[in-house]
């Protein structure tokens, strides 16, 4: 791993032009910045881990499509550095457990107040905040030996969405665990023990999209 090429990876993951237009699917392929599944893992890591300095100074367009290219296997192979076997296992918890920033600070403060149930995203980070487990491997853990530790991790981040006070952030976390319960039957007592809180913070829309992903029963 080359800790040097930290800030090119940042840059190969923010810095391009809206004007330009989406880009994921179009990034010419660079395999020194995504072929070391332990420098992917360690780079995100400290990426997350400073979020102030890294990430928030680019725009909301910015961060959703780099966030994306990260997270989207139909982009890059990057995110099986982080649910597969090659980084030891405690690596790769750290980094997906550095996750929970994005709820704290990145969609608590950027996105709208709005459901995307309800067709209401507004902008790429709406919608990324909406998606991001329904376009990512990261929501399904393929080896028995580690599943528990694995969704253990996992499930700290997305107790900070459901946690919140903004609704998009809450929603985007049950969006993830409805996709989790058919295959890890926890993720529904992860859902019902934030049900009070979200009778008190949420619309009843999101209450009955609540209980609609404790069965798996969400789209």
């Amino acid at each position: 791993m080359n800790p040097n090429l930290y800030q090119t990876w940042l840059t190969y993951l923010f810095d391009h032009e809206q004007a330009k237009g989406d880009w994921p699917f179009k990034l010419a392929y660079n395999a020194e910045l995504e072929e070391d599944p332990q420098q992917v893992v360690a780079f995100t890591k400290r990426m997350f881990d400073n979020y102030a300095t890294d990430i928030d100074p680019f725009t909301d367009w910015q961060i959703a499509m780099g966030l994306r290219y990260l997270v989207d296997n139909g982009c890059t192979d990057m995110p099986f550095a982080f649910r597969d076997g090659l980084v030891p296992l405690e690596d790769r918890l750290a980094a997906l457990r550095s996750m929970k920033v994005l709820y704290e600070q990145c969609f608590a403060k950027r996105c709208p107040a709005v459901l995307g149930h309800r067709s209401e995203t507004e902008g790429e980070l709406s919608v990324f905040c909406y998606m991001i487990w329904d376009i990512t491997p990261l929501a399904f853990c393929t080896n028995k030996q580690e599943k528990h530790e694995y969704y253990t991790a996992l499930f700290k981040v997305l107790r900070t969405g459901l946690q919140s006070t903004n609704i998009a952030c809450i929603e985007s976390a049950l969006h993830g665990l409805g996709h989790i319960v058919p295959h890890y039957k926890a993720a529904a007592q992860v859902i019902e023990e934030a049900i009070p809180w979200i009778r008190r913070k949420a619309p009843p829309s999101l209450v009955a999209y609540a209980e609609a992903a404790m069965v798996g029963a969400i789209q």
